[in-house]
């Protein structure tokens, strides 16, 4: 039996000066790392790795290669983090199937 995926940061990436924002999730899943970024609808492969520097890193790029211009991210904290967690309830699934 596979545990549910545990949040260890949400983070906001955006690009400057335009609209385009999307969240990028690292959780502890099964013992590993593993990111995944939302954004406008679309979502990024689960990237797994050793550490959550590198799962974000994979994130990051995945927004960077889809939408052009200088990126800015920061961690969410408070209000606008529980309502990602309430979110991020729906995308469990996506951890589990990989």
């Amino acid at each position: 039996m596979t545990a549910d995926p545990k949040i260890l940061a949400i983070l906001r990436i955006g690009i400057l000066d335009s609209p385009i924002r999307g969240t990028i999730y690292l959780v502890d899943y099964n013992g590993k790392k593993a990111g995944l970024c939302c954004c406008r609808g679309d979502k990024s492969p689960v990237f797994q790795a050793q550490d959550e520097t590198q799962a974000y890193h994979d994130c990051r790029d995945w927004f960077m290669n889809n939408y052009d211009g200088f990126v800015q991210v920061a961690k969410l904290e408070g209000q606008e983090e529980v309502e990602e967690i309430k979110k991020f309830q729906s995308l469990k699934s996506t951890f589990t199937a990989s």
